[in-house]
């Protein structure tokens, strides 16, 4: 099977997969992200949209915002809390829609959103018209393929039944057209022996959003680069097994268990949104984005409302992993309509 089948069955399978049984994701689990560091992520993120949302509301009146992959929620919970104190008449007339795949992970969310307005869909349709996408790892969690360029072309590294019936990669010929096609792309940028892991599926996805909603602005954060930088990172491949806090090297040791993941091209997003009409408005690591987007200002807020120095600490020490530790490996890329 393709790498991609192994990941879908790993990471989806409707009774084993990681995400659909929820294993190893929280605050104690190898399914970590920045929403889970500490609130002022959330916050930060509400301080930055909420020009947005004052202007939407000045001419509508309901401004809704689409959260794709939300996790566990900890993103929506935070940022609607910080418009609830901050911006009451903002918070009192937002929609905020999930749009989420797993039933284990819908029913987490529900439970920590159990009193805030927030609904869920399915269907890019329902979200038509959104002031705002935002997405925090949704993208490197699709399941992607992984090729290897040799001498004489491409070469797919599909999943085979090796010795003592073990999974293992075996190279085979490109032969699919689409395929090819796609790999074309990357060609005048790659060298033999060069791997990639990539998902087409990320570039249809992004387009579909935006032809279908629409959206003044789309924010995109996740582990990446854009294609060139990214293929000079990573010569042998992005792909990552993590597995109770532990770094493997095996995509097949622990299926089920372990959370698989990969860099995304973020040139491919911004191709998808130059083909929807949408201009790249800024590109940057996520720490350089937080600071910009008043992080130290809401730590400021902290430090004169918060009386106990035990969270002051809590607070500052998140906001030193967000911006010098995640900061650094994530990029958030924010696109909006236009040439």
């Amino acid at each position: 099977m393709s790498f991609r089948e192994y990941m879908e069955l790993a990471l989806y399978h409707p009774q084993w997969g990681y995400y659909t049984r929820g294993a190893g994701i929280g605050r104690e689990g190898d399914f970590y992200t920045s929403p889970h560091v500490h609130p002022i992520f959330g916050w930060t993120l509400a301080r930055y949209a909420l020009p947005l949302l004052e202007e939407t509301l000045q001419r509508q009146d309901w401004a809704v915002v689409l959260e794709l992959g939300p996790g566990e929620g900890y993103l929506a919970r935070d940022a609607l809390d910080y418009w609830r104190q901050e911006a009451p008449e903002v918070h009192r007339r937002i929609r905020y829609l999930l749009y989420e795949r797993s039933p284990e992970m819908i029913r987490r969310q529900q439970a920590l959103l159990a009193d805030h307005p927030a609904g869920w869909i399915q269907r890019f349709e329902e979200a038509r018209g959104a002031a705002l996408v935002w997405s925090n790892e949704f993208y490197d969690a699709f399941p992607c393929y992984r090729f290897r360029r040799s001498e004489d072309g491409w070469q797919e590294l599909r999943v085979v039944l090796a010795e003592s019936d073990r999974l293992d990669f075996r190279a085979f010929p490109v032969e699919d057209p689409d395929l090819l096609r796609f790999l074309a792309r990357y060609e005048p940028l790659t060298e033999p022996g060069q791997v990639l892991e990539v998902a087409p599926e990320v570039a249809a996805v992004h387009r579909r959003l935006l032809d279908t909603v629409w959206p003044r602005r789309v924010v995109t954060v996740d582990y990446g680069e854009m294609r060139s930088v990214l293929l000079q990172r990573f010569p042998r491949g992005s792909l990552a097994v993590y597995y109770r806090h532990r770094y493997l090297e095996n995509p097949f040791q622990y299926p089920g268990e372990s959370d698989l993941t990969w860099h995304l091209d973020f040139t491919l997003l911004k191709e998808a949104g130059a083909e929807a009409g949408y201009r790249t408005v800024r590109f940057e690591d996520q720490g350089r984005f937080l600071i910009s987007a008043g992080i130290l200002e809401v730590l400021q807020n902290i430090e004169r409302r918060e009386p106990d120095e035990r969270q002051r600490l809590r607070a500052r020490l998140a906001v030193k992993t967000l911006v010098y530790s995640f900061g650094k490996e994530h990029r958030v890329l924010v696109q909006e309509p236009g040439s």
